[in-house]
């Protein structure tokens, strides 16, 4: 293995609301400094703990089984996405917390039981240091056979909707606007056995 870089100050160059955009100054094994830019969270030139949840929440139901996704229109890239629900862990909320609270607020599901929660893990480490925790979650779909958020925000559309497996399928082979965590989620959603 290479002898690593040594990061030797951080800077912040621009700060909005949440996000600051950060330059990280590092000295390389010959001496010479080479300058990264980051994007994260105000305050968090890089993430020591998990800052968001991610939920792949599925209805087992024998013969007809579902995945909960979103179509959410995100600014960032100035289109509708196809995502899991998701959301930024408030503080002194656990990641369980966090992925019940926003479920309710994007869909107004509540879930039965969680199957599993991953560690965390970078949403993208090549421009930014965002830790996601998976959460893999049942609920039932029949409880909630029209998902949608509990307030109508203008500011941020959410289209909620049970996929079932051909239709995840679908998404998966002909959708170019999704999430890769969604991508990675159909694929799990695709192959268990319910």
């Amino acid at each position: 293995m290479r002898e690593p870089m040594e990061l030797k100050n951080v800077s912040i160059m621009a700060q909005g609301r949440h996000l600051g955009l950060y330059a990280m100054d590092y000295e390389l094994p010959d001496g010479s400094h080479k300058i990264y830019e980051t994007a994260a969270r105000i305050g968090k030139a890089w993430a020591d703990k998990p800052d968001g949840v991610s939920a792949c929440v599925i209805d087992p139901a024998p013969g007809r089984p579902r995945l909960l996704a979103l179509k959410e229109f995100r600014p960032a890239v100035n289109r509708w996405v196809w995502r899991l629900p998701e959301g930024i862990i408030e503080p002194g909320e656990t990641p369980r917390q966090t992925m019940e609270r926003e479920l309710l607020e994007e869909t107004g599901v509540k879930i039965s039981a969680v199957d599993r929660e991953l560690p965390a893990a970078y949403a993208n480490d090549a421009v930014g240091s965002t830790r996601i925790t998976q959460i893999f979650a049942y609920a039932d779909a029949t409880k909630y056979k029209n998902p949608k958020p509990v307030q109508d925000n203008p500011l941020e559309p959410i289209e909620a909707r049970w996929l079932s497996r051909s239709e995840a399928n679908q998404l998966l082979n002909w959708e170019s606007d999704i999430n890769a965590r969604l991508q990675l989620a159909i694929m799990y959603f695709l192959e268990i056995t319910l």
